[in-house]
């Protein structure tokens, strides 16, 4: 994996304090991935969205 995207994942598991942390994050993926009974499908677009834009070009790649 690209070293950018190695880090822009590490800084978005890697974040927060208090309600939403990174394990926060993570397991709401691992829920919905799993087709868990207790996954929130209203976070789903959200997380989607923001997982998407963690693997979208930047200039700051290019």
């Amino acid at each position: 994996m690209e070293e950018y995207l190695l880090k822009r994942l590490d800084s978005y598991f890697n974040s927060g304090f208090g309600k939403t942390t990174g394990i926060d994050h993570a397991l709401a993926i691992t829920k919905i991935y799993a087709g868990s009974a207790s996954a929130d499908p209203d976070k789903i677009p959200q997380l989607f969205t923001e997982l998407v834009k963690l693997f979208e070009p930047r200039e700051e790649t290019a």
